[in-house]
């Protein structure tokens, strides 16, 4: 278990540096791959040995569901469902998708670069600004419909972290930043 939390800690530190070089990427690879081994060893040995049950929320969350099926059901003149089970047991699940591509995120590094340097800021901006009331209103007969340039987007992008960031700094030298032009 001791085993696992460290790994853990080491694999987090090395996913979250702002700055890789090929030693860094390469290191993280190697802790990916005991990462896996050691959650697979969890789940085979340690994980049984724990009894537990779903949290008060999730199950006020199966509550709701169950009350909403139970209106749909009533409406449709079906059979209810059967009501969610109290205090039930939940297990260690391998099978998700965070687990399942822990070994992607190696190879996305040298790709994309850090997670800190890219986001998904262009689609709520674009869903903030009303932009997608423009793409439905254009006309769209006899051609593509439109929506704002990429350079706009990306001005108001800009924008957007201009008013809720700090102080600019440079950034790292481009030979020391993967994703750069490689000799």
């Amino acid at each position: 278990m001791q085993d696992l939390l460290a790994t853990l800690a080491t694999w987090h530190g090395y996913a979250k540096l702002r700055l890789h070089t090929d030693s860094t990427v390469a290191s993280l690879r190697v802790v990916t791959v005991n990462l896996g081994h050691l959650l697979r060893r969890f789940s085979m040995e340690t994980a049984n040995e724990f009894s537990t049950v779903a949290l008060p929320s999730e199950e006020a969350v199966a509550a709701r569901k169950y009350t909403n099926a139970l209106t749909r059901a009533a409406k449709a003149k079906e059979a209810p469902p059967a009501p969610p089970e109290s205090g039930k047991q939940k297990r260690f699940n391998m099978n998700t998708a965070k687990l399942n591509f822990l070994g992607d995120y190696v190879d996305s590094i040298p790709q994309f670069g850090t997670t800190d340097s890219y986001s998904t800021q262009v689609v709520s901006v674009c869903t903030r600004r009303g932009y997608r009331a423009h793409y439905t209103e254009t006309k769209t007969v006899g051609r593509v419909r439109a929506l704002p340039s990429q350079a706009v987007l990306q001005t108001d992008q800009q924008e957007s972290l201009r008013r809720t960031s700090g102080p600019t700094r440079s950034p790292p030298a481009s030979s020391e930043r993967h994703g750069a032009s490689r000799k």
